[in-house]
Parts: structure tokens; C-alpha cells; sequence
């Protein structure tokens, strides 16, 4: 995301100072979001995104790329039918 910013913040010939001030965000927060040191609340990367002339879509990624670990079951019990939970460890 961060990369994102400050890629099309310098093609428009802005600096962070001068986006800061566009956004009514300070230069400081503008530095950590571009540097991904923190990640940019929502309402303030709309700021970000209206005047970089941004859509709000180019920081979402498709669902397909969010993928998720399946649970793994304790190996002591690999059938979760044969788990008793109140049974002593």
C-alpha cells in the first residue's frame, strides 16, 4: 500500500509535505504509511487516494489472493470426531 502512495504521489510531482497538506494528514503519518510502517486508516486513504486521483479499489486485493492455513488438528488427536475436550491432557 505504502508503495502505492508514494509511487503516485511522486507521479503527480508532489512531496509529502505537499500531500500532507492536500489531506489534512501530517507529514509524519504520511511517512509511516508510505514506508509501511503503519497501516492507513481508512478514511485517510481515501483522502490519499482523491488526491493522488487514485480509485479506493487500487489498495484491495481479489479475494483469491487471501488465502487462509486450514486448522490443524493437535497431532495427538487427527480425527476432531476422537477429540474430547474435557478429558485430561
Amino acid at each position: 500500500m505504502g508503495r502505492l502512495i508514494a509511487s503516485r504521489r511522486k507521479e503527480r510531482g508532489l512531496t509529502q509535505a505537499d500531500l500532507a497538506e492536500l489531506t489534512g494528514i501530517t507529514t509524519e503519518s504520511l511517512y509511516y504509511y508510505e514506508s509501511g510502517r503503519y497501516w492507513c486508516p481508512l478514511d485517510k486513504l481515501i483522502r490519499i487516494a482523491n488526491q493522488c486521483d487514485m480509485a479506493l479499489s487500487t489498495f484491495v486485493a481479489p479475494l483469491d489472493d487471501f488465502r487462509v492455513a486450514p486448522h490443524e488438528a493437535p497431532h495427538d488427536h487427527d480425527d476432531p470426531d476422537d477429540f474430547d475436550p474435557d478429558a485430561d491432557a
